[in-house]
C-alpha cells in the first residue's frame, strides 16, 4: 500500500512541475522594428517559428539587445517572417500584447506577437 502512495505522490510530483513549464507570463507589452534574423521555420519539436528582430543589419548583437519572438504554427504572420528573414530590405514591426496562461505544453508559444512589414516609401 505504501508503495501505491508513494507513486501517486511522486506522479503529483512529476505533473505538477511539468505545468508549472507551461506557465507563461508576460507583464508589459512591447513595440519593436527593424530587420529579422536568425529565423528558425517549423521547429521539429514544436512547429513553431522562432526569430529575432534588430534595428539593421550593422547593429551589434549582444545579450541585451537580443530578444527571441515566437510564433505558433499556422500563425498569419509567418509568411511574413519568411519573408522579412529572406530579404534583409524588408523591415517589419512586432507587437506584443500582454499575457498570462497555462499551456497546454511547456513547448508551445501563445499567440501574443503580431508583425507587419513595414511599407518604404517610393
Amino acid at each position: 500500500m505504501k508503495k501505491i502512495i508513494y507513486a501517486g505522490i511522486t506522479m503529483l510530483c512529476v505533473f505538477g512541475i511539468y505545468k508549472l513549464c507551461c506557465i507563461r507570463w508576460q507583464a508589459s507589452e512591447d513595440a519593436v522594428s527593424g530587420i529579422v534574423y536568425d529565423a528558425t521555420f517549423n521547429d521539429i519539436i514544436s512547429g513553431n517559428t522562432f526569430f529575432k528582430i534588430r534595428a539593421s543589419a550593422e547593429m551589434a548583437v549582444t545579450k541585451e539587445t537580443s530578444r527571441t519572438y515566437c510564433l505558433p504554427p499556422g500563425h498569419e504572420d509567418t509568411e511574413i517572417v519568411r519573408k522579412a528573414a529572406s530579404n534583409k530590405a524588408i523591415k517589419v514591426t512586432l507587437t506584443t500584447d500582454k499575457f498570462f496562461g497555462i499551456m497546454d505544453n511547456p513547448w508551445d508559444c501563445p499567440s501574443i506577437v503580431h508583425v507587419k512589414e513595414i511599407e518604404e516609401d517610393k
